[in-house]
């Protein structure tokens, strides 16, 4: 099974890559979709070039839709991704790094056929339906090597109209952004059963966007008033991903009190070394939550940057874990 973490790719995105490219095993089931967001190229390609050093891939959108922080900035073009070179032959031929194309809401077969003459892609991301025999007939000249369906916007028939070299991907977008830190429920939450889907249908693996989603993309550059941990899962005995908020500070309804982020985050990891002794059937360690609790155990300064690196790392490690364990250990964890 393959796991493919949708990134909307900044800095601490590509940071996430490069450390899991030196903990992963070379041949780990992980290809990471990246949709550039920011125009600060170095330290997306950063991440992106430790990643394939490994020899590993990725997919790069390459008509890309979401904004970075700044919303007054213009959204990516192709034409940026052409100039910076990440769409290069010799980058693609050499790095595996697979130009993807973006199916989305606004995006008609118009503008499908301009990308194509002059873009070779080699994977489709479809978050909407379109004409499947002509969608079908605009890339008979395409290898496409994975084509991956939004499952909450795309039927199961639409699906199996499409074939592609190595098989179909699972998208949802579970993850439930709050407005802010101290919204975030303490109560464990299923994100999704894309896992269970993917062995009982013919998919070979599923996607998430992790502590992103595209419906609210940014958080801002506001100050914490709390610090939350976000952390995700899989557990024996169920079918689901799962995801858990550990919050430090105030929680919605609370008296507000202004404290440093650091003395919020130890707050919120000491809730999480917690969670980690009562639940020791769960997979906890990670690289990057170890990373979390040594740096509570050390009392030591942190921002928000580093918790949502080490969280990202954290669940793609969760994933990896999971999607590597044989298939009859899989079942097993969900029975």
């Amino acid at each position: 099974m393959i796991y493919m973490p949708y990134l909307l790719s900044r800095e601490r995105e590509g940071c996430s890559l490069a450390r899991a490219n030196e903990i992963l095993p070379r041949y780990a089931p992980i290809i990471p979709i990246i949709e550039p967001v920011m125009r600060d190229w170095h330290s997306q390609w950063y991440g992106l070039a430790e990643w394939m050093s490994g020899g590993r891939k990725a997919l790069l959108v390459i008509n890309p839709y979401q904004k970075d922080f700044d919303k007054s900035h213009e959204v990516i073009s192709n034409q940026e991704l052409k100039q910076f070179g990440l769409l290069d032959h010799d980058h693609i031929d050499t790095s595996n790094l697979l130009p993807a194309l973006l199916i989305r809401e606004q995006t008609d077969l118009a503008e499908i056929k301009q990308i194509l003459s002059s873009q070779q892609i080699q994977a489709v991301i479809h978050r909407r339906m379109l004409d499947a025999d002509q969608l079908i007939s605009l890339l008979q000249d395409s290898v496409i090597q994975y084509h991956i369906f939004d499952i909450q916007t795309v039927s199961s028939s639409y699906r199996q109209r499409f074939d592609s070299k190595f098989g179909s991907i699972a998208l949802q977008d579970a993850f439930i952004k709050a407005d802010n830190n101290q919204s975030y429920p303490e109560t464990p939450r299923k994100l999704h059963t894309l896992p269970t889907l993917c062995q009982q249908q013919d998919i070979v693996g599923f996607s998430d966007y992790l502590i992103e989603t595209p419906k609210h993309p940014t958080n801002g550059g506001a100050t914490a008033k709390a610090a939350a941990i976000h952390i995700g899962y899989t557990q024996p005995g169920d079918d689901g991903v799962w995801m858990s908020h550990f919050v430090g500070g105030p929680t919605k309804g609370d008296e507000m009190i202004r404290e440093a982020y650091s003395e919020l985050f130890l707050k919120a990891a000491k809730k999480l070394l917690a969670f980690k002794i009562e639940n020791p059937k769960i997979w906890l360690e990670s690289y990057g939550c170890n990373l979390l609790l040594d740096l509570y155990e050390r009392q030591q300064k942190i921002t928000p940057g580093d918790v949502k690196e080490f969280a990202l790392l954290h669940y793609i490690e969760a994933m990896n874990y999971f999607c590597s364990q044989p298939k009859s250990t899989q079942a097993m964890m969900k029975n």
